[in-house]
């Protein structure tokens, strides 16, 4: 039997209130100081949960695998720098930058974020990103190579006169003992640099602003262009093995 004060319909699985009678005669005062004060309780706790609400991570669910952009390497004051773009990170997410088992650098999503690896020091090393949501965790992982720093060519995309190109490290050096026309020749690796072809050893000069800087230069010394002088670019894209001034 259905109680008084309620009412049950089909298929409920708990009795519905049914209006409440009106309060006795000389309380409606209070009962409306009752009602505001529990508006302004409400609309207290409201304020408190939009605000936690902000300190808290957004993202929710297993974190993301990174996604990551191809290493940039500038020289500053204080060295050579790798950059590194972080991509599929989410408000809330955090993420580390490993080098060689060493965390360099910590930063927060969303994307995109740029990890920064300050004095970075030539040759090979182990990269990894670590992402973590909460208590889970997830990272990728790569290998980077960092060239040698090439004073004066600030973000790897000068010009250098190359005079030779030698597949033999003891044949380098000779010439560029034996060189007595260029003082600031060095030799650098082409494998260190995807815009040259690799396996050879470069004696160099430079660097330079422009091909057309690098042919003047090669005018003034007397050599023969493109026999034993030509002008190459300094890049991270192996596109640019084609760009020569000659």
């Amino acid at each position: 039997m259905d109680r008084p004060g309620t009412t049950v319909r089909h298929g409920d699985t708990a009795p519905q209130p049914v209006f409440a009678p009106p309060p006795p005669a000389g309380s409606s005062g209070r009962w409306r100081l009752v009602a505001a004060a529990m508006v302004l309780v409400v609309a207290a706790i409201a304020v408190v949960l939009m605000s936690r609400a902000g300190d808290d991570p957004v993202a929710e669910g297993p974190p993301p695998v990174p996604a990551l952009g191809t290493p940039v390497f500038a020289l500053t004051g204080d060295g050579l720098d790798m950059t590194l773009d972080v991509v599929n990170l989410e408000d809330g997410d955090r993420v580390r930058l490993v080098v060689d088992g060493e965390q360099v650098d910590e930063a927060g999503g969303p994307s995109p974020v740029v990890m920064r690896w300050t004095g970075a020091t030539e040759g090979e090393h182990r990269v990894v990103v670590q992402v973590r949501r909460s208590d889970e965790q997830t990272e990728t992982s790569t290998d980077v190579v960092v060239p040698p720093p090439v004073p004066g060519v600030e973000s790897f995309d000068g010009w250098i006169m190359a005079l030779a190109s030698l597949e033999e490290e003891a044949r380098a050096e000779r010439y560029l003992a034996e060189l007595d026309d260029v003082d600031d020749a060095r030799i650098l690796v082409s494998g260190d640099w995807p815009s040259l072809r690799p396996g050879f050893w470069v004696v160099y000069a430079g660097p330079f602003a422009t091909g057309d800087e690098v042919l003047a230069r090669c005018r003034e010394l007397g050599r023969e262009i493109p026999q034993d002088c030509v002008g190459r670019v300094l890049t991270r894209n192996p596109d640019d093995r084609s760009i020569i001034a000659n």
